[in-house]
């Protein structure tokens, strides 16, 4: 719960922000329609409703704007810009996250969104980022897409908290396949692997 609400308002200052970089501009009356998009798509009445549910559990409202929002894994942000927190996954705002959702250009596809090279850099702390398509559901397992999972995604910031940074020396992971058996993951600073009961795939980061 902790973890949620630090995402939430990581989430809500970034949208606040935003919104306030416009009522500066123009200072505009309030009206009681709210103009809330995610997906590129308006919030139907009962999408905005559970924007509501969200608001009075936990005591915030989002400003009117643009946002993405992945509800395989919950991440969400402002349109056109990296992750700036988590909402609940599973949620109906929206419908499927677009590719284009944070601008693109890194060729690191999660869940269909290409993602933003902030969100590549902040991943790069945990290891090397591959490119290509992943998934990674709401417990942060990650895999290729149509794919076993690989490893978890909260397990290795733990890791790599644990192990310290900036050392630039060689790391590795055991993370359980689900099957009786285990996945592998490691590298250093410029070279990483994936080991699978399919194979070793090597890549330099």
């Amino acid at each position: 719960m902790k973890s949620c609400l630090a995402s939430l308002s990581l989430f809500l200052a970034t949208a606040h922000a935003h919104a306030d970089s416009h009522e500066q501009k123009a200072a505009a009356p309030r009206q009681a329609t709210r103009h809330i998009q995610f997906n590129q798509r308006e919030l139907s009445e009962q999408e905005l409703r559970v924007i509501e549910q969200l608001e009075a559990a936990y005591r915030f409202r989002l400003p009117d704007g643009h946002y993405w929002y992945d509800p395989v894994s919950g991440a969400s942000g402002i349109w056109g810009g990296p992750t700036a927190g988590f909402l609940p996954a599973g949620l109906s705002l929206g419908g499927k996250v677009p590719a284009n959702a944070s601008g693109g250009g890194t060729g690191v596809f999660v869940n269909g969104r290409e993602l933003h090279p902030m969100d590549v850099l902040a991943l790069s702390q945990l290891g090397p980022v591959l490119r290509g398509r992943w998934f990674v559901d709401r417990y942060g397992n990650v895999g290729a897409e149509g794919g076993p999972v690989l490893f978890n995604l909260i397990a290795a910031a733990r890791a790599a908290r644990s192990r310290g940074s900036g050392s630039g020396g060689a790391w590795s992971h055991t993370f359980s396949d689900g099957a009786g058996g285990n996945n592998y993951v490691g590298g250093d600073s410029s070279f990483g692997y994936v080991m699978t009961k399919n194979g070793t795939f090597y890549y330099d980061k």
